[in-house]
Order: C-alpha cells, then structure tokens, then sequence
C-alpha cells in the first residue's frame, strides 16, 4: 500500500485505487498523525510517524506531556514505542527504521561515553524493538543495500580522535552493517556539519564503495587553484577505509551557500537528479567540473567558463 502524499489538518487520507476505477478514491481512516514531513520513513506497509505527548497526553506515565515517541503506523492504527524523538530524520536500512535518539531524552547512555548529551543513531524493528549503533551521528544517516554510513561526531564519541588527526573536532565517516551490528570507522574527516541538515548528503553507495562529496576545508587544497574553497569527489572502498580523492572542483551552482541540492543518499544505479552536478548509473558516476572553480581549461576550448562532464567507474577506473 502506498501511502498519501495528501494531509488535511491532522487527518490522515490514504488513496486506494480499485480496479474497476480510473479515480482515486479517498478513505480517511480518522487517524490523527502529530508530525508529518522529515518524522516519516516508510516501510512496506508500515510508517515510523513521530507522536507528541502535547497532543496524546502523558503516555509514559512520568507525570509531565512534554515527551515525544515513535510510532509505527499500520492500518490506520499507531503503535507508541519507547522510543523518544525530538523531530528525527528517520530512514529504513536492512528491514528496519533508523533515526537519530537524543540521550537526554531517553534517560540513558547510548554511545558509552558516559553522558547524556549525544545524538545516537538506533535501528528500530517493525515489533518495536530497537537497537542503538552506538555511534552519535548527529546530522543523520545514508541507507543502502543492508548498510547505513554516519558521519560520526568525535565530540559526542567520547571526545575521540577518530581519524588521527590529533583533534577531537571532526565528523568522521563510519559505516554500520545491520547484518550482524559490525561497525566500521572508515577515516575520512567529512564536512556535513557545515551543511547544517539533518541528514548526510552528497554520497552514494552500494557495500563495496562509496563516492562522497568533501570541502577543501577538510581536505586542504587538492586540485592546486590556491584556495580550500573547492569541493572534490572521493572515493572509498568500504572494507578497507582506502579513499581515492579526484582532485576537480564539482560544479557548485546549484549548492545554496554550503548546503548542495544533491540527491541525498542512494545506492549506485539511483540516478540523482539530471539538473544536479552528478549522476549515477548503474556501475559509473558522471560528475560536472566547473573550470572556473578549478582554474583549468578542461575541454581546451580556451576559457574557464564551461562545466565539463567526468566519469568515473565503481571500481575506480575512468
């Protein structure tokens, strides 16, 4: 069943097209959802819809209507997990849902650090069960193929140093494969703090690589114009942490200041959209260089004012 793109107030419409029919017909199953937009990820049948006690009441019987849960729409009924959210960016990975837990919301420690001030990705299964990655991964999660990659925060990890760079002021790329719970810290700084979402943009994946958008201002000035102002494509192998950074400036003209328009997240083979400055098809990525952010005449036309298509293969080959 696919459900609505329609909402009227806070009653829920969902379109059922019966075989005999050539027009919609709409069903309003009287329920009432309290968020709806960025607290909504679908699976199958079932949605993870966020539930508000300012509107349900206490429903954790902890004597306030200050708390919000998730819950698992179906059938026109909702089921309140003990799950708490604060306005998630939610996903599915794995036959699960995926969103981001404030710890001081839960009560607990859910990254082992000993506090109670981080932002931890947990999976939650359609029974309601849930398990935390142990990985605070603040501006949320890119699904794919089983795997989920997380730009880590070594500020909410214990004030780690997680790519050896001798701070703890990075977000650094990890990888969490729901086969299993394995966890694997791959060692590329990634700048998605500075876009100020709440989710990972600007990579694509399947679970042998990953192609990832990085500033300069993490990776320094790569493609030799004298500035870190550039961002470059870089590719990862999954199961080693090995990057591969392709020293052009991506054309940015479609970015809003330092937030991209990019396809969020996809495995390779979902194409992004055709006005954006990449694409993916089933086993390449084409990406658009833009020759004045890169100071070179790619296509030997003599000017710097032509966005240049590259490719480049899975695998890492032209």
């Amino acid at each position: 069943m696919r459900l609505p793109w329609l909402v009227a107030s806070v009653t829920l419409l969902v379109p059922l097209l019966p075989a005999w029919a050539g027009t919609p017909v709409m069903i309003n199953t009287g329920q009432r959802l309290d968020r709806w937009g960025e607290s909504l990820a679908v699976l199958g049948d079932m949605a993870l819809v966020q539930v508000d006690e300012q509107l349900e009441g206490d429903l954790n019987a902890d004597g306030d209507a200050q708390d919000s849960f998730a819950g698992l729409w179906r059938d026109g009924a909702v089921t309140v997990t003990s799950v708490p959210v604060v306005a998630p960016y939610a996903t599915t990975v794995g036959g699960r849902f995926a969103l981001v837990v404030y710890e001081y919301s839960y009560g607990f420690d859910l990254n082992g650090d000993r506090d109670l001030g981080d932002a931890v990705v947990v999976t939650l299964a359609t029974n309601g069960t849930w398990t935390s990655t142990g990985l605070a991964a603040p501006f949320g999660i890119a699904a794919a193929d089983g795997l989920a990659l997380l730009a880590v925060s070594e500020a909410q990890q214990g004030a780690r140093d997680l790519n050896g760079d001798g701070d703890a002021l990075d977000d650094v790329l990890h990888s969490y494969d729901t086969v299993g719970g394995s966890v694997r810290n791959l060692g590329l700084a990634v700048d998605y703090r500075l876009t100020g979402t709440p989710r990972i943009q600007n990579v694509w994946f399947n679970r042998q690589v990953a192609f990832v958008a990085v500033s300069e201002e993490v990776l320094g000035d790569r493609n030799g114009d004298g500035d870190g102002l550039d961002h470059m494509l870089v590719r990862v192998v999954l199961s080693s942490g090995a990057a591969t950074v392709y020293p052009y400036a991506i054309h940015q003209s479609t970015w809003a200041g330092s937030t991209p328009s990019w396809e969020p997240h996809g495995a390779l083979g979902r194409p992004a959209d055709p006005d954006e400055p990449c694409r993916l098809f089933a086993s390449t990525i084409g990406f658009l260089v833009s020759e004045g952010a890169d100071g070179r005449d790619h296509n030997t036309d003599g000017d710097l004012l032509d966005r240049v298509v590259y490719r480049v293969r899975s695998n890492g080959t032209a």
